[in-house]
């Protein structure tokens, strides 16, 4: 992602690269699927990281766009598509490989 090691900076470093691509881009809307609350409260790098990168991303399409911007969980997803959780991840593992699954999954929820 970036040369940064503090997760602040490395949001701050997503953010620009992400608002340097904007302009090129041409969407309606964006969703993007967050983790939601951990069962049981953890301080691992890698929610930090999803944290802060969600948020970057967040920032970026709130200010730059003035396109629809989602960000829920995948329950939060599934309820806006008006499809069950389940239903909604099986469509999104049929569609893709593992790796794109989340963003798949986003994507779907606000297909008309």
């Amino acid at each position: 992602m970036t040369t940064e090691s503090e997760p602040g900076a490395q949001a701050v470093s997503l953010a620009r690269l992400v608002q340097g691509r904007i302009p090129a881009l041409s969407f309606e809307a964006a969703a993007i699927k967050t983790a939601g609350a951990s069962p049981v409260p953890r301080r691992n790098r890698a929610a930090f990281q999803r944290a802060h990168a969600e948020g970057a991303l967040l920032f970026v399409l709130n200010e730059g766009t003035d396109v629809r911007v989602e960000a829920k969980d995948a329950q939060g997803l599934a309820t806006l598509a008006g499809k069950k959780k389940a239903d909604l991840e099986a469509s999104a593992e049929e569609l893709t490989s593992r790796k794109f699954r989340d963003a798949v999954y986003a994507a779907l929820a606000l297909l008309p």
